[in-house]
């Protein structure tokens, strides 16, 4: 987040498989788009094969598919692995961002922070 006090920027990412390959969507909201848009996609090398970052963003072009990630994690915050979030998105036309009310039930979430020296630090979970 940058924030000048009259123009601000939220970036954020949504990690996909685009078209079968390992990407983050990336989104931007800021003082001129304040319901967020998709600025596009960066691609997810493998950390086991290299640790390089993707520079520039990708495009996204009707007839992408996307399938949406999920991390599983245990207890103790060790990662286990990936599922597919809900049906593939085929892009047919301009993709809008909304935010959905997912029920009254019990949710939490917690988040990974991590610093300049690659340390990730995970927060408890909130309600």
């Amino acid at each position: 987040m940058t924030d000048d006090g009259e123009n601000y920027t939220i970036s954020g990412r949504v990690p996909v498989m685009l078209n079968g390959e390992r990407a983050d969507l990336i989104l931007t909201f800021d003082t001129e788009h304040p319901d967020g848009y998709i600025a596009g996609a960066r691609t997810n090398y493998d950390e086991e094969v290299t640790e390089t970052v993707a520079r520039g963003l990708t495009e996204l072009q009707a007839g992408d598919k996307l399938d949406f990630l999920c991390d599983y994690y245990s207890y103790d915050g060790t990662f286990l692995d990936n599922y597919y979030l809900g049906e593939p998105m085929t892009i047919e036309d301009e993709i809008i961002i909304s935010n959905t009310d997912i029920g009254s039930g019990s949710v939490q979430a917690t988040y990974r922070l991590t610093d300049i020296y690659n340390r990730s630090y995970w927060t408890p979970p909130v309600e």
